[in-house]
């Protein structure tokens, strides 16, 4: 990746394009540090889903739900908790090892 490309975010953090040619990454320069918040924010929750589907930890997921910032405003986390199970339940034939 080229260096400064976001100045405020870790390397995997930044976006890239991909064409015919390969991987492009993305120049944005300096975040203002709100933004750099907000997608460090949203980014934890994406890694830990990840983490979760990998490790098979149903409680990372549960976890990564809770901490979505729109989901816990409006939801609590017995509400979170129930519609997670119901999001697994829905695509249990995806994910069969979270059934």
């Amino acid at each position: 990746m080229a260096p400064d490309v976001a100045t405020r975010l870790k390397p995997r953090e930044v976006f890239e394009t991909l064409d015919r040619a390969g991987v492009h990454p993305g120049a944005v320069g300096a975040l203002p540090p709100q933004l750099t918040a907000l997608n460090r924010s949203n980014i934890a929750v994406q890694e830990l889903v990840v983490k979760g589907h990998l490790e098979r930890d149903r409680e990372a997921i549960y976890q990564a739900v809770a901490l979505d910032p729109l989901t816990a405003a409006v939801c609590s986390l017995d509400e979170i908790w129930q519609m997670t199970d119901d999001m697994f339940g829905a695509n249990e034939r995806w994910l069969p090892l979270f059934a």
